[in-house]
């Protein structure tokens, strides 16, 4: 993952005033010094880091594996239709 791939993805999509928290992949930093927004990046191994955590994500992330397990592997060009049934 690039800073331009985020920025691609989330560029018009997040507020000016926002705080963005993430896991410790170094791609944030230059897509948040872009956007001009502050960064929270929660330390490898960990998923909480004071009042941020990334703990709601890490759940989301594992309901979706749980539920692709079912498929033994998609193909990459069906992917978005996946998600749009797991949604």
């Amino acid at each position: 993952m690039k800073h331009t791939d985020l920025e691609r993805l989330f560029k018009d999509r997040i507020e000016d005033e926002s705080i963005l928290c993430t896991d410790s992949h170094k791609s944030y930093i230059q897509f948040v010094q872009n956007l001009g927004i502050e960064l929270q990046q929660i330390k490898r191994g960990k998923h909480k880091e004071g009042i941020y955590h990334i703990q709601h994500i890490n759940a989301f992330h594992s309901k979706l594996k749980e539920w692709m397990y079912k498929f033994h592997g998609v193909a990459t060009k069906y992917l978005a239709n996946y998600m749009y049934w797991f949604k």
